[in-house]
């Protein structure tokens, strides 16, 4: 049996991949934090200091950013690449 899906049905689906990747969006700061506490504070002292995004703060103490950390983690977790 075919099931047609419609215009809506696929926005609808983009939207819910859409909620879930804005939910996920900055785990990696999360598990910055949680993991190397001292040197997320670093990159918030960095950020604060000389007025870094927190993305090139990011990569001066640690080398990546959070969005790439998240991107990495998600994967390793079998997360869709439409989401990550």
């Amino acid at each position: 049996m075919v099931v047609p899906i419609s215009f809506y049905h696929l926005i609808l689906l983009k939207n819910e991949d859409r909620f879930v990747s804005d939910l996920l969006q900055d785990i990696g700061i999360v598990i910055m934090y949680l993991c190397r506490t001292e040197d997320f504070f670093k990159v918030l002292d960095e950020k604060r200091v000389f007025s870094f995004c927190i993305e090139e703060a990011e990569k001066k103490v640690f080398g990546f950013d959070h969005q790439e950390l998240g991107a990495e983690v998600l994967k390793s977790w079998g997360i869709p690449d439409n989401i990550c």
